[in-house]
């Protein structure tokens, strides 16, 4: 259950990247609805998957176009 919420999160923090072209980390825990450590975990979890890529655990999150070719 848990898993499929933060599945469910990850749609509008993707759209949001997508639409905005980059989001602060900290803007996650606010667009998804999730509390701090599942918004981190989630952003790690869709770096890990390679959707997401920043430069360093500090600069913004951007969509990671690399993903289009695969």
């Amino acid at each position: 259950m848990k898993a499929q919420f933060v599945r469910e999160a990850a749609k509008y923090v993707l759209a949001e990247i997508v639409m905005r072209g980059e989001i602060k980390r900290g803007e996650v825990k606010r667009i998804s609805g999730l509390g701090e450590r599942t918004a981190r975990e989630l952003t790690s979890q869709l770096e890990s998957e390679e959707l997401i890529k920043s430069k360093s655990h500090r600069a913004p999150l951007r969509f990671h176009i690399g993903n289009i070719n695969r």
